[in-house]
């Protein structure tokens, strides 16, 4: 018998037993509910499966946990060996870099080193190379017990400075100086100051 067939049976019986048939009415909907209950629970527990399969999907669940934290720990050990092969990587690309640095400062030292070579070799060679344009500018006289201008570069320059001396006596600034001996200024300023001293 149905659930809807019982209640027609029982409103049939109402008007006859009416004082009884409302508590009566309240158990059996009151049994039915509980009826419709358990079949909804035992084909809930048909569809999940019995006990072993729970425990086997629970079994499967905690492996696949255990899994998944196993490689959380795999990982944060290659993020360290990563990080740990960066910083090495990086030190020794900082100590790649001072290197380099320092040889930069080494040859820009070489080079204005060799500059300053360069200058004072050009310095050195210049009353030598510039013997031409002196000849043509008035000389003092030298005496008989002076040696000749072309004997040796320590006459050159002596005779270098008697001409500077002979134009500062006449009243002729460094730079004329320079200009009329085809010189550096800063030479005949350096041979007027050696004078001084």
């Amino acid at each position: 018998m149905s659930d809807a067939h019982v209640l027609a049976s029982l409103m049939e019986m109402l008007p006859e037993s009416a004082p009884y048939a409302i508590p009566a009415l309240g158990v059996l909907l009151i049994i039915m509910s509980m009826m419709m209950g358990i079949r909804k629970k035992h084909r809930q527990s048909r569809e999940q499966g019995t006990s072993r399969d729970r425990v086997e999907d629970l079994k499967q669940r905690h492996k696949m946990r255990g899994d998944l934290e196993q490689l959380m720990i795999e990982v944060e050990q290659l993020a360290k060996r990563f990080g740990a092969q960066l910083d090495a990587k990086t030190m020794h690309m900082e100590q790649l870099i001072n290197e380099a640095d320092r040889k930069i400062n080494e040859l820009k030292q070489m080079e204005l080193a060799r500059q300053n070579a360069a200058k004072l070799q050009q310095a050195m060679a210049s009353p030598f190379e510039d013997q031409p344009s002196r000849q043509a500018q008035p000389e003092a006289p030298v005496s008989a017990d002076e040696p000749a201008a072309g004997d040796s570069p320590q006459n050159a320059e002596d005779v270098l400075k008697r001409s500077v001396y002979d134009l500062a006596e006449q009243g002729h600034e460094p730079a004329e100086i320079a200009k009329r001996l085809d010189e550096h200024v800063g030479k005949i300023e350096l041979i007027l100051a050696l004078r001084k001293s």
